[in-house]
């Protein structure tokens, strides 16, 4: 007897040191007993006074009906004498712990169950580490069946049946996952037959060493018909604990619009090699023309220069010599002429023209040959020179010349002295008889955005400078436009006023070769307005 007490302290010890509790149950007595532990587990303390009612109490709502039914059957006899069930106890802070009892029924030679005693733990380590294991292998499955990339995992050889397949395999070769899942693979996919899939596969579950190829062909059945595709795969072994390759795992992807785009690239980069070559060729042509036609043009300059030369010199030393006479004519014989005298005054006047013409001429061939020495050229500078050129004739006009504060562009002072020169003489010649002139130089910052759609200036650039040379002079109706900045044009006859028809061509072409445009707006009598736009 004393040998059993000891034996039983021992195992309470030890149950207690494994925080183990047990429960003793007598049906015969009605006696039970709970150890310190057990009642701990339960959430109470270890001197509460307990029964089968108020433990049952401590368990989980959801649990609680299911624990009264494995209690019950225990006690009645209506199991096999064992007594296993998992559920959750609250603890003491109002949480819950997950408790495992494991229990044992004593029955008498009748049957009629008399003791009823087990012990409880706490596994909530092992259940929530269960719990965890469970999800994420429900998530390993969620996403192997919600990939967007084709998978499978097929058996070993012989037949290698499908063990798995995902939504986007079954969509891939046009059949449902019931048609493919526990089927041979040449069985639910007859139409891959011959193609050397079942070759690899052998390969991989035979050597344990992955197969990939990208941009493989592969012919497929797809809603009847066979359809030639190019996939990407990677056949890899699935191994055993133990290293035994057990099946194989397929990773396939659709490449088949990204192969036909390559090659549809490959077809048009080899287009566009051909026709860079052909551009090529007719480039070099091209660039062969223009340099024949750039020694054209440099002939021409070089012919167009030495008329300058010739008109210069030589055209003008022969009207010198016919003025020259005319003076003598008209100072020592013009009593001996009588009426003649009014013949060589014709003829004064028309070599005098001539002579302007010829000026001109060079002018214009001067500026349209030339070269352009670009500096910063301050415009009041300018228009300050061309006005003490004008000086005599802004007195015998009485004109009043307003100057606004004018900006410096980069260009060739003497081009933009002779522009200037010509529309300040303009406005000064055409100016109405009976009123005095009156000429206003105005200049305004203007972005390309803003430019008037009939301005076109010869160079881009991001803003202009606008300026504005106003006169209340006799004007012209602006139908004339296009032909005022044309060489020889005159909107006026030569009895009413002096020129020769080549200024306002002179300033179209010094504007262009600074990268600008002019252009102008008038009506009769009103005066006019001419508009010099140059890059800033």
């Amino acid at each position: 007897m004393t040998n059993i007490i000891v034996e039983n302290e021992r195992l309470h010890l030890a149950l207690e040191a494994a925080q183990v509790g047990f429960w003793d149950y007598n049906l015969v007595t009605g006696q039970t007993e709970w150890s310190p532990i057990c009642k701990q587990l339960f959430g109470l303390s270890i001197d509460a006074d307990v029964n089968a009612a108020i433990l049952l109490d401590q368990v989980h709502p959801d649990d609680k009906e299911r624990v009264a039914e494995e209690n019950f059957k225990s006690v009645s006899g209506l199991n096999e004498g064992d007594h296993d069930i998992i559920f959750r106890a609250r603890r003491k802070d109002g949480g819950f712990r997950w408790l495992q009892a494991k229990g044992k029924t004593i029955r008498q030679s009748d049957g009629k169950v008399v003791r009823f005693n087990g012990i409880v733990q706490d596994v909530t380590l092992v259940v929530t580490a269960r719990q965890q294991l469970e999800a994420s292998q429900q998530q390993l499955h969620n996403l192997f069946e919600q990939a967007p990339i084709v998978l499978s995992i097929v058996g070993r050889e012989p037949d290698f049946v499908f063990r798995l397949v995902n939504e986007a395999f079954s969509r891939l070769v046009d059949r449902p996952l019931a048609a493919l899942l526990g089927k041979p693979l040449l069985e639910a996919l007859p139409d891959i037959a011959g193609q050397g899939v079942e070759n690899l596969l052998r390969q991989v579950a035979t050597t344990g060493v992955p197969y990939v190829q990208r941009g493989a062909p592969i012919k497929l059945v797809q809603q009847g018909q066979i359809r030639a595709l190019f996939v990407d795969f990677i056949y890899y072994p699935l191994r055993e604990p133990n290293g035994d390759v057990s099946g194989v795992m397929g990773v396939i992807i659709d490449v088949t619009e990204q192969v036909l785009s390559r090659k549809k690239l490959e077809e048009s980069n080899a287009r566009y090699q051909q026709l860079y070559t052909e551009l090529d060729d007719r480039v070099q042509q091209r660039t062969q023309q223009l340099e024949s036609a750039n020694q054209d043009l440099q002939r021409s300059n070089d012919n167009l220069k030495q008329f300058a030369f010739i008109a210069s010199h030589d055209l003008q030393e022969p009207l010198r010599k016919i003025q020259q006479f005319g003076d003598l004519l008209q100072s020592q014989y013009s009593d001996q002429l009588e009426e003649g005298t009014v013949y060589i005054t014709r003829m004064q006047s028309a070599a005098n023209r001539m002579s302007t013409l010829i000026r001109d001429l060079l002018s214009f061939s001067r500026i349209s040959t030339g070269q352009i020495d670009r500096k910063a050229v301050s415009l009041a500078d300018v228009i300050d020179a061309v006005l003490a050129d004008l000086d005599m004739v802004v007195l015998e006009t009485n004109a009043i010349v307003d100057i606004h504060p004018l900006p410096v562009v980069q260009g060739d002072a003497s081009q933009l002295g002779q522009l200037f020169l010509n529309l300040l003489s303009n406005a000064l010649k055409f100016h109405r008889s009976n009123e005095q002139p009156t000429i206003s130089v105005t200049a305004d910052e203007v972005v390309r955005a803003e430019l008037p759609d009939t301005v076109k200036p010869a160079r881009l650039a991001s803003t202009y400078h606008c300026i504005k040379i106003a006169d209340n002079g006799i004007g012209f109706e602006e139908k004339y436009l296009d032909r005022i900045f044309q060489v020889f044009q005159r909107l006026h006859g030569k009895s009413e006023f002096a020129g020769t028809g080549i200024g306002l061509a002179i300033c179209e072409k010094v504007v262009s070769n600074h990268g600008g445009v002019i252009t102008a707006s008038s009506q009769p009598g009103q005066g006019a307005t001419f508009s010099v736009y140059l890059p800033a």
